[in-house]
């Protein structure tokens, strides 16, 4: 589990600006995320500082606001907006996954890396023992070996 911060007026004002555009009231909210309508006061008054992602993301499924925009007031506002730029291969929901994969904080990116470098590497080591299939060429005008013997 990680925790993203923000500071609590930014935070706050586009946790207001989604459930206003969703068309919510405080109670609407607090069920569709399964919070408590405390919990949501306090997200709008500016007295939580921080979101947990499994928050951020009810959010963006109870709004329809990118849970990324809503942590870091970065990309695009709306969950599913598909702005041409660099990244238009990706679909938008890869987006949000790899801007919340930067939050993850730097220690646990690298174990990930370790793991998954780990994990090659002993499948490598299996395949190894094993010869590589020769992709040259048959000329099918020369006889085969069995052919000669006949």
């Amino acid at each position: 589990m990680f925790v993203i911060t923000k500071t609590s007026s930014e935070l706050s004002d586009r946790i207001l600006e989604a459930m206003h555009g969703a068309g919510l009231k405080k109670l609407q909210l607090a069920k569709a995320t399964g919070k408590s309508s405390g919990a949501v006061t306090q997200w709008i008054d500016g007295t939580t500082k921080t979101l947990k992602a499994e928050t951020a993301a009810r959010l963006q499924a109870a709004t329809g606001y990118s849970a990324v925009w809503l942590v870091t007031g970065k990309g695009e506002k709306l969950a599913g907006s598909n702005t041409p730029n660099v990244f238009d291969a990706l679909t938008p929901g890869a987006l949000d996954i790899a801007a919340l994969y930067d939050l993850i904080p730097v220690r646990d990116q690298i174990r990930r890396v370790e793991a998954y470098n780990a994990a090659t590497a002993a499948i490598l080591a299996v395949l190894k023992p094993f010869p590589a299939i020769s992709q040259a060429p048959v000329d099918s005008a020369q006889p085969r070996s069995s052919d000669q013997s006949r």
